[in-house]
């Protein structure tokens, strides 16, 4: 009866540990901070900003976000990393944004046709990470 007790409780804290280590952002090790979207559009009444830790506890997350707190942002690797490949790219006065597509990323966007799950923000002062996109302004 005992090495059954064991076996159970065994297995229940290796799925628990499973999950919560499959329960990290998307972005995670790169802000101390995450957006949390919680519809597949921008509303800012589904939005929150949390920790990595609080995010474990969350469900129905539908998009993330984060701005980056590194001065030398190397995209070229980050996308590397990722192993995303750039879809297309949109230009404003002060920004570049490049739309990409990681299978290392469970969320995605149909945009133009073409699957988006990636979008980076590179201003002068800055960068932003979304998945699949980045609700709301940057």
């Amino acid at each position: 009866m005992l090495k059954k007790v064991c076996v159970i409780f065994s297995a229940v804290i290796l799925v628990l540990g499973l999950y919560l280590n499959n329960k990290t952002p998307v972005f995670s090790g790169l802000a101390n901070t995450f957006e949390v979207h919680l519809t597949d559009y921008s509303d800012t009444r589904a939005q929150l900003t949390l920790k990595q830790s609080e995010f474990v506890f969350l469900s129905g997350v539908k998009g993330e976000s984060c701005v980056i707190e590194i001065k030398d942002f190397d995209l070229q690797r980050y996308l590397e990393e990722m192993n995303a490949s750039v879809i297309f790219t949109h230009e404003f006065l002060d920004s570049k944004n490049y739309y990409a597509y990681s299978p290392k990323i469970k969320y995605c966007k149909m945009i133009d046709g073409k699957m988006i799950n990636l979008q980076v923000c590179v201003k002068k002062d800055g960068v932003k990470l979304g998945s699949p996109i980045i609700y709301g302004s940057f």
